[in-house]
């Protein structure tokens, strides 16, 4: 998983070992409201480790 900066250049990495979804939710949606719908992801993993780019 990356973070990416306004020019979709790499900020931060992590690397994720032997991850599964759990969970996917998503946002109210409103028909008439300009805001974003926001997706959630939520994952179950053994081992979180940051990588350097």
């Amino acid at each position: 998983i990356s973070l990416l900066n306004e020019n979709h250049e790499p900020v931060v990495s992590w690397r994720i070992e032997s991850a599964y979804p759990v969970r996917l939710s998503y946002s109210d949606l409103d028909a008439y409201g300009r805001g974003p719908l926001m997706e959630t992801l939520e994952i179950c993993c053994e081992g979180i480790r940051v990588v350097n780019e």
